[in-house]
């Protein structure tokens, strides 16, 4: 097209290109106002073709035919006007564009639609067949453009041009949070990527509320796209799902995705090293993939992925021709950070995984673990898919590994199982705390509570952005306590909760059952008239005047000092009173002044410490009443009292009428305890001492 100008026209009411032979113009003209199109502050692509073989003029308006004319010149003359742009004639200032311009690309021949969408949306490399002249604008300074063609035709430009940061659509790309069809949720002057052709990448949380077509999509480590509900979203080339050890993009599909003919990739990033690897759990977010995906082409006698076989209570390994099952997990090991990658179809709609109880389990209460995985290539959420209605087959919690990279041998190890259930989670010694969104590709255990099949839906998939969504206030008043070996920095926690839905018996959403995965440590509670070990426990939330005495047991891999300690709390008062008594040493200790350090032998030990909490606001109504360290508390229908400096003479018992149920003479002791058959309620135990007396509620369940 030299010798071709494509601009607005002096009126200023229309873009026209004119191709001239000699002092004669052949024009296409669009015909439509100026404030529509150039004033609106957005992009737009405008082309010209002409084909000296047919005589045809064709103009395009972002992508779109908007003119023809088929009576153009039968030859060219190619002139001796220098190459400019942005500009009516070079000579003529007053006939200059007004507004921005990028990417100028001129061809030796007529490109058809197709190929002018194909391009119109993404920066050439310059090499292109028929590229005669190629401006990417980006000098920065000056009045001239080079041609990145490499032919040679640097670009004159009119008008003493500004020059600033292009945000032309080259591709799409998003600026903030929002809805597809804001512009604000768009890079300046992009609008928003209305055409089928369009090429786009998501940083931010987007959501399609209509109906969408794109030819390409990328999804950046730290984007999300959801596609609401009734509308249908479809993507015609390709998708890419980036990951970096940040993060991992997300596809939430609560509508209708159309991915027919287009090629599909998730990334997904894993940390590595160590000597035998650090070990992950992963799943597979397409369904067409193999062993390969998790490892590679080969893999080492040791070092691959494995499958747990839950029938045979064994590990069996996975090689790279082995198809991967959509829900199913995979244990592997990675020596150096890895990002797999997963090319295929997208899995969505019901993933069905099935669940049976083979193994031989051993105690009729033993689990039966399976391990499972996130199908999706979008986060779910744990929550919504371990309470729906069909998934009642596996009980509520969810273990996640936690390695340290040691691969266990002679050496003590940190990696153990983090625990998310409903009632909250508990973290590991890394520091690992798992959330209610499960990540792209991340495997992890879930116990058969019953046979059948459980499904993961599109429904589960979460949309987890706070900018968009402000949170329900969360009503579940938690505890945290831990059991730690300094010298290994061995470390494990439990979680107490209290929610209204609870009972002091065993809930299946609530009540998270031990997974032991450290051998050198366990720390877990008891449930009553349960011999479970359980490491989140969710119990009836309490009134003032009532307290919990909670069981507590733990296993020491190493002999020595270890510590009982008080982490941490949400949505509790700070009259909050915790107390540990030991039973073997007769102690009770106030953990909310620091850790309880402890003697302990190799093994299991389940009946010494009781954790004693009142979330109530007055001190007596619970626990204790203190003077001069004495304290007073009940446990398995005892009253129990701690005289550190043996003052107590006299114990009396009284309902809550007043009425004197019991007395009893004490000696000289810093540890006294009465046996007592009361039916469950509050009572009030006075203790008489040398200097007066001192009175407190007690409680039996």
């Amino acid at each position: 097209m030299v010798g071709g100008v494509i601009s607005s026209t002096g009126d200023r009411d229309n873009v026209t290109m004119m191709l001239y032979v000699g002092s004669t113009p052949y024009t296409v003209t669009y015909n439509t106002s100026l404030s529509n199109l150039y004033y609106n502050g957005v992009w737009h692509h405008i082309c010209g073709t002409y084909d000296v073989t047919t005589r045809d003029l064709y103009l395009y308006y972002d992508g779109n035919q908007v003119d023809f004319n088929g009576s153009g010149p039968t030859s060219v003359i190619f002139g001796t006007y220098p190459l400019t742009i942005a500009t009516y004639d070079i000579a003529a200032t007053t006939r200059d564009f007004n507004g921005q311009i990028d990417e100028v690309r001129i061809w030796n021949k007529a490109l058809t639609i197709n190929e002018i969408r194909e391009n119109m949306y993404k920066h050439l490399t310059g090499s292109e067949s028929n590229l005669r002249a190629y401006y990417k604008m980006n000098e920065g300074s000056g009045s001239s453009t080079t041609d990145n063609s490499g032919n040679g035709f640097t670009g004159t430009l009119g008008n003493t041009p500004t020059w600033q940061t292009s945000t032309a659509p080259l591709p799409y790309e998003t600026s903030a949070n929002g809805n597809w069809n804001s512009s604000s949720s768009w890079l300046s002057g992009q609008g928003y990527p209305a055409n089928a052709w369009s090429i786009v990448k998501i940083g931010h949380a987007i959501t399609a509320n209509g109906n969408y077509s794109v030819k390409d999509i990328t999804i950046h480590y730290n984007g999300q796209l959801t596609i609401d509900p009734t509308y249908t979203f479809t993507i015609t080339n390709s998708i890419l799902i980036e990951s970096t050890s940040a993060s991992t993009g997300s596809l939430v599909n609560s509508g209708t995705l159309t991915t027919t003919g287009a090629t599909a990739t998730v990334q997904r990033w894993f940390e590595g090293g160590g000597a035998q690897g650090m070990n992950h759990f992963v799943s597979s977010p397409i369904s067409n993939a193999t062993g390969a995906n998790l490892w590679g082409a080969t893999v080492g006698s040791s070092l691959k992925p494995w499958r747990w076989d839950e029938s045979n209570d064994v590990w069996v390994a996975v090689y790279t021709g082995q198809a991967l099952t959509p829900g199913k997990g995979y244990s592997v090991p990675y020596k150096s950070n890895k990002t797999l990658v997963f090319t295929g179809a997208l899995n969505d709609g019901n993933i069905t995984v099935n669940l049976t109880k083979n193994g031989s389990g051993g105690a009729t209460w033993d689990p039966y673990y399976h391990l499972i995985g996130n199908p999706y290539p979008s986060r779910i959420s744990a929550n919504a898919f371990v309470s729906d209605a069909d998934n009642t087959e596996i009980s509520g919690p969810l273990y996640f590994w936690s390695d340290d990279k040691s691969g266990g041998g002679t050496s003590y190890t940190l990696a153990d199982y983090a625990t998310w259930i409903s009632t909250g989670s508990t973290t590991t010694a890394n520091s690992k705390t798992p959330t209610d969104y499960i990540e792209v590709g991340q495997g992890f255990f879930v116990e058969a509570y019953s046979v059948g099949d459980i499904i993961f839906k599109n429904s589960h998939r979460a949309n987890n952005s706070a900018t968009l969504f402000t949170p329900e206030p969360d009503p579940i008043q938690r505890i945290w306590l831990s059991l730690f070996y300094q010298p290994e920095n061995l470390y494990n926690e439990i979680l107490i909760g209290f929610l209204a839905d609870a009972t002091n018996g065993y809930d299946r959403l609530y009540d998270a059952k031990k997974m032991k995965g450290n051998s050198f440590i366990s720390f877990y509670s008891f449930i009553e008239n349960d011999e479970r070990p359980f490491v989140i426990q969710g119990m009836p939330s309490v009134f003032p005047e009532e307290y919990k005495a909670i069981p507590l047991g733990y296993n020491a891999g190493i002999a020595g000092e270890w510590q009982i300690d008080f982490n941490r709390a949400e949505n509790i008062r700070k009259d909050l009173s915790l107390k540990l008594e030991d039973k073997e040493k007769g102690i009770m200790h106030d953990l909310k002044l620091g850790p309880y350090a402890f003697q302990t032998e190799i093994g299991d030990f389940n009946d010494r410490f009781v954790v004693h909490i009142n979330l109530g606001t007055e001190e007596i109504s619970g626990i204790e009443k203190k003077e001069s360290n004495l304290t007073i508390y009940s446990h398995q229908h005892r009253i129990i009292l701690n005289d550190p400096e043996m003052q107590a003479e006299n114990i009396l018992i009284y309902d809550v009428s007043g009425k004197l149920l019991q007395q009893v003479k004490v000696g000289k002791s810093d540890y006294h305890s009465i046996h007592t058959d009361y039916t469950a309620g509050v009572y009030i135990v006075k203790v008489q001492t040398r200097s007066g007396e001192i009175a407190g509620k007690v409680l039996f369940e």
